[in-house]
């Protein structure tokens, strides 16, 4: 997974810069945004955060688009936010989106109703764990991962849990090593404070 992620930021870093890249590179996410934008009920009065924005934060600018909800983006490497920067700038979207650098732990939360964390964001149950412990319930997280990796956060969780895969996504009881592997994306609601977890799929 931590090699996944650091191909996905390289990518990124290339392609950034190049108008044509960039357009095939958002035809790769516009779907699943989408999905996700449906999933949580994202509008215009949402504040979101998204975490792991890298130098080009394709779903902030796709939730921007379809939702003008406002959204803070926040990635830890200093050259990422820059060309992130620019790009939102130059795209004419910098007074929607705005750019920070910072590390999804150590970030304070609480006046957001949406949080997206994105796959290539790491390490993911450290994350969680300090969103989950700032959090107020019912705010929504956004999780892209592996099967593998929700399994073994949410089996450590200390909070009771509502976990909703997107359609078509299915965590299975029988696994193989190809279902743990595969990427899917998971709507986190912390309940409450227990060792539970609802883990359900949309229909």
């Amino acid at each position: 997974m931590l090699f996944i992620s650091f191909f996905t930021k390289k990518l990124e870093m290339v392609s950034s810069p190049f108008p044509i890249l960039n357009n095939l590179y958002r035809l790769y996410y516009k779907g699943m945004v989408k999905k996700e934008i449906s999933l949580c009920g994202i509008t215009d009065e949402d504040r979101v955060l998204c975490i792991g924005g890298g130098p080009f934060p394709c779903t902030a600018m796709e939730i921007a688009k379809k939702t003008g909800a406002q959204i803070e983006v926040i990635d830890y490497d200093p050259l990422a936010v820059k060309k992130a920067k620019k790009l939102i700038n130059k795209m004419n979207l910098d007074k929607q989106i705005s750019i920070k650098c910072a590390k999804g732990q150590e970030l304070e939360v609480r006046d957001f109703s949406i949080i997206h964390v994105a796959f290539q964001a790491q390490p993911q149950k450290d994350i969680l764990d300090s969103l989950l412990s700032k959090v107020n319930n019912g705010t929504k997280i956004l999780m892209r991962s592996n099967v593998k990796e929700l399994r073994t956060i949410f089996s450590c969780s200390k909070n009771h849990l509502r976990c909703t895969l997107l359609k078509d996504q299915e965590i299975k009881a029988q696994q193989n090593n190809a279902c743990l592997s595969k990427r899917v994306t998971c709507l986190v609601e912390k309940i409450g404070k227990a060792n539970e977890l609802e883990m359900q799929r949309v229909v």
